[in-house]
């Protein structure tokens, strides 16, 4: 693998985006809530700055892709603005998982 990048297509901008953390994969969408969100694992893989609506950001998550499975990820504000991405329940701009090998 060369090079792993986590998509997300921002609606609403920030002056600062957050950081994409690793999470365990040991959650489950429909229980998922903020007493039970699993725990940030290491350092932040990639930080943002400001992000502009309506445009795709990109996170550097290779490092911590290592092999055929599932990963999870987190993201953290790093400030007290709000910002908003697409779900994957939204019609057009999905979020994305590019691996290139």
């Amino acid at each position: 693998m060369k090079k792993a990048t986590l998509r997300l297509y921002v609606t609403g901008s920030t002056s600062n985006g957050p950081a994409v953390y690793v999470t365990s994969n040991s959650w489950s969408e429909n229980l998922l809530n903020w007493s039970n969100q699993p725990l940030l694992m290491g350092a932040a893989l990639h930080d943002k700055g400001a992000l502009a609506a309506n445009a795709w950001t990109e996170y550097n998550v290779t490092a911590a892709i290592g092999a055929d499975g599932t990963y999870s990820f987190a993201l953290e504000a790093t400030s007290d603005d709000s910002v908003f991405f697409s779900s994957r329940e939204a019609t057009l701009n999905k979020p994305e998982l590019i691996v290139e090998y």
